[in-house]
Parts: structure tokens; sequence; C-alpha cells
């Protein structure tokens, strides 16, 4: 049995990435989207844990984290792996996502990304792939998350909020009840970038008619030829600039957005708009126009692709795939998933889950002694019984007594999926 997890699709289609533990721990795969070729195999490192491997908007390259507090990518083509930065001072226990908060530039040069400062507080951070080097942006003095590009590279986008100190730990239980408000913000990357908000003028505007009228000759003129300038543009698909920044003067080139305060999941894929959530709200602010719409009401999540056309979003159990960027009629492109059937083989299910329980306690146990217990000989002592391991509530059972050489509390074990019969009401 295998573990498959975080499966993506690169932005050029060809290819479907995701984690596997088949031979033994995870490493990175990739299948041609129609599954005729055999996957290759890509190895990360040598820890046994990698979380969310995102695509470049290249296709060549996908970073990814370890569960100790690393973040790297990998060249598909190299094969090669780099280390971007590690975040030792982050006080993240879950380790379960990738909690540097990376985001591609539109050029794939650049990696921006969240790291914790001494003083407790996560800045935002941009790697250049080319110098292998990387610039703190944000100077510390506020708790921000969620950096995201904005597709023409213009802007980068974050929240942040300056009442965070509180709760900055999960441990702070005396401070449980206060919630940190996160406001959006964007970074205006390069000198020459104008504000997004433009002073308005109060001068009337004169309409220059002749450079109306030619224009409307140059139509004519194309249309003789064929085609329109407009139908060129659409036959030939712009090359993507490279990113400009310049850190100098950085700080001063942030913009707040008037959006309302709360926690935020941003999308900068679509020209000219950022897409955020907000709580079961899923919005869209216009960067041209300077307004706010509602998209999705009740959402629990949603993303975009890479070219910006679609979205999908979850609601109550239910998935839907619209059109990016606008509000769609109720019902509209729900996805039908009542007729999934997949084969379960319960024996090879169990040993994998016993190996992962394993490999967890191994990984992210608090202290590398274990409590003193010779964890290979732990495992190499309990997995002998898996061929004896008939039902769910065995395995169960056959974890607890593994756990139980830690002799630590906190150590959980959950039944898992348990076989049911249908119940009768009695009324």
């Amino acid at each position: 049995g295998s573990h498959e997890r975080f499966p993506a699709w690169s932005p050029n289609g060809k290819w479907v990435s995701y984690l596997s533990d088949k031979n033994g721990k995870y490493q990175l795969v990739l299948r041609d989207q129609k599954g005729m070729a055999a996957e290759s195999y890509i190895d990360l490192g040598t820890g046994l844990f990698y979380f969310e491997p995102t695509w470049s908007p290249d296709s060549k390259k996908l970073f990814f984290n370890d569960a100790h507090l690393n973040l790297y990518y990998v060249d598909v083509a190299t094969k090669k792996v780099v280390l971007v930065d590690s975040d030792k001072l982050a006080s993240i226990t879950g380790r379960t996502r990738n909690h540097f908060e990376p985001s591609w530039s539109s050029d794939s040069n650049w990696i921006a990304y969240t790291k914790a400062l001494n003083n407790g507080v996560d800045a935002i951070f941009m790697y250049n792939l080319d110098t292998q080097k990387s610039h703190q942006v944000t100077d510390g003095m506020s708790e921000v998350s969620q950096p995201v590009f904005s597709n023409d590279g213009k802007y980068l986008f974050f929240t942040a909020s300056t009442d965070i100190g509180l709760t900055n730990s999960g441990l702070h239980m005396s401070a449980y009840d206060r919630g940190p408000n996160y406001n959006v913000y964007a970074i205006l990357l390069s000198k020459k970038t104008p504000s997004i908000f433009k002073n308005e003028s109060d001068e009337e505007t004169i309409k220059e008619e002749k450079a109306e009228e030619s224009k409307k000759e140059d139509k004519k003129e194309d249309k003789k030829g064929g085609k329109t300038k407009e139908e060129d543009k659409l036959a030939t698909k712009p090359a993507t600039k490279p990113l400009e920044v310049d850190f100098d003067g950085i700080s001063s080139r942030i913009v707040a957005l008037p959006l309302p305060t709360g926690y935020y999941r941003l999308n900068g894929n679509i020209d000219n708009v950022l897409t955020y959530q907000r709580g079961g709200t899923i919005g869209a602010y216009d960067l041209v126009k300077l307004e706010d719409k509602t998209l999705v009401e009740n959402a629990r999540g949603f993303r975009i692709s890479a070219d910006g056309k679609k979205m999908m979003y979850l609601s109550g159990r239910d998935y839907f795939i619209v059109p990016a960027g606008q509000k769609p009629a109720p019902n509209t492109g729900k996805i039908t998933l009542d007729d999934f059937k997949f084969e379960v083989d319960p024996a090879a299910e169990w040993k994998q889950v016993f190996n992962e329980v394993w490999a967890m306690q191994k990984e992210f146990f608090y202290v590398e002694n274990m409590h003193g217990a010779d964890w290979d000989a732990v495992r190499a002592k309990y997995e002998k019984f898996l061929p004896y391991v008939n039902h769910r509530s065995d395995l169960g059972y056959l974890l607890n007594e593994m756990m139980g050489e830690l002799v630590v509390g906190h150590a959980y074990i959950y039944p898992g999926d348990q076989p049911s019969t249908p119940s009768v009401s009695t009324g």
C-alpha cells in the first residue's frame, strides 16, 4: 500500500505531480496527464515527510518544504534540489503544510515567502533563483502572511497585523479570546510602477477626433489583409516579462487596499484583479476600477487555474468550476462525484498506516533520543504482528502498544475508518 498526497497539475498541462511513499518514503512523482507512460520518481532528500509541492508558471520547477522547517525547490529536468531558506525560529508545531506560504513570480525566477525574525513575528523575504540570495522586504514591525505576486509582476500582495503580539504563540492560553486583525496590502516592486491609487484631475478631457478616425482607418486596412490588430494580438502569446524589483526604498512603496479586516486567502492569477477569501466570502478587488465585489458566499475554499480563466471553489460538500473573476449563477458548474468508486486492499492499507505512524514519531517527536527507546528496534518488535491484524480495531490496538514504548502523554491513536452495518431506528 502507498499514500499519495498533494496532487497538482503543471501549468502547461503536461504533468500531474504528487507525493508518494510507495518506495518506502515520500518522493515526488511525475506522471503524464493521460497516465500512459511510467511514473518518474524524484528523491527530495533524506527526510521522511514533505509538503505541498507547487509548480512554477513555466512548469520547470516546484517548491516544497520538509518537516524540519526548510524550504526547497527542485528542477524537474535535472532533479536537483536547492535549499531556499530555513526557518529555525518558527513556532510551528503541526508541520503538515508549507508554513512558509511561498508564491512564485510570473517569470518563475522569484519565490516570495514568510520567515520568523528574532522578535517572534514573520517578515516577507524574496529569493532570486539566479543569484540564490534572499532579501527581506518587510521591516518586522507587523506580523505578515500570504505573500502573493500579481500576474503582471507589478505587485506583491500580503496581509499584515499590528496587534498579534498576545496571540503569537498557541501556548499563550490567556490570550485565546483576542483575535488579531489583518489588513491587505500591496508592495509596488519597481520604482517605475505608479501607485494603484492615482490622483484624479478636475480638468475636462478633450476628445481627439483625428486620432479616432486614424484608428478606424487602420482597422479597415487590417481587414483588407484578412486580420485586425486585435486578432493579431490574440494569435500571438505575449512573452513573460522578467520581474523588476527595486529593494532600495521598497518599504515606502507599500499601500493599503480598502478591504475590511479579517483572515484572508489571496490569489493574484487574474490580470488586474486580486481574488481573496475572507471568512466564507470569496471576493475580487479590481485594481483598475478600484472596485470590490462579492463572488461567492458560504465558501470553504477556492483555487484559480494557472491561466487565470477558471475558479474551483468548495461550498458545503460540493465542488464547483466556474469562470474566474465573475459572480457565478447559483448551482452552475457543480462537479458530480457520486459515482466515484475505488478498490481498497485493507491489509496493504494497514501496513502503510503502521509504517507512517512509526515514521511520524521518528520525524516529529520532540527529542531525538525518543525517550531512550530504540525506535528501529521498536518497529521490528511490533511489525511482525501485522500479518495477524484482521480488523481496523486490531491495528489501533497494535499502534497503541507501539506508541506506549515512548512513555509520553498526549500521544493519541484514533480509531480510523471502522466498518459499520446499517442501523435501524426503533423509534
